[in-house]
């Protein structure tokens, strides 16, 4: 049988323990609601950019798709291939570094500004989709007659 004095340091024993284990729930909770939020903005973010690169991906990839080679350039069975399929645009890209020197300064000196650059290499028929936007306004195959585009 429990005495009154057992059924007393019970008692005691289950408030000091939901005293204590309100702060752990607060923590619980809390770590619950920072793990559904963290998953619910990924899950949105995420769908927003798979949105807008499906709304954008022609203009993005310049045409109705994009085939990248290993080598410089297609062969002519895989050009003919891709021909038979469509129209085609070639383009040649490559990173680079380009500098400036400063005016006075000799090059090689530290008067010198450095910048990473990407080099692109169209042919007529680029871009399939979309347009060149150039400043001031003209069209791409003329500027290209001077020779390069930055």
């Amino acid at each position: 049988m429990i005495s009154g004095r057992d059924l007393a340091l019970a008692f005691r024993l289950a408030l000091r323990e939901l005293r204590s284990g309100q702060r752990r729930l607060a923590v619980f909770l809390g770590c619950m609601f920072l793990g559904v939020f963290a998953i619910a903005a990924v899950g949105s973010i995420s769908e927003a950019v798979r949105a807008g690169l499906a709304r954008d991906a022609r203009a993005l990839t310049g045409g109705d798709a994009s085939v990248e080679f290993a080598t410089p350039r297609p062969s002519t069975d895989e050009l003919a291939w891709l021909s038979a399929r469509g129209t085609v645009s070639q383009v040649l890209s490559l990173r680079g570094m380009a500098r400036s020197a400063t005016p006075g300064g000799p090059s090689g000196t530290s008067g010198e500004d450095t910048a990473m650059v990407a080099l692109k290499g169209v042919d007529a028929a680029y871009p399939l989709y979309g347009a060149v936007t150039l400043d001031p306004p003209q069209p791409l195959a003329e500027a290209l007659r001077d020779g390069a585009v930055a």
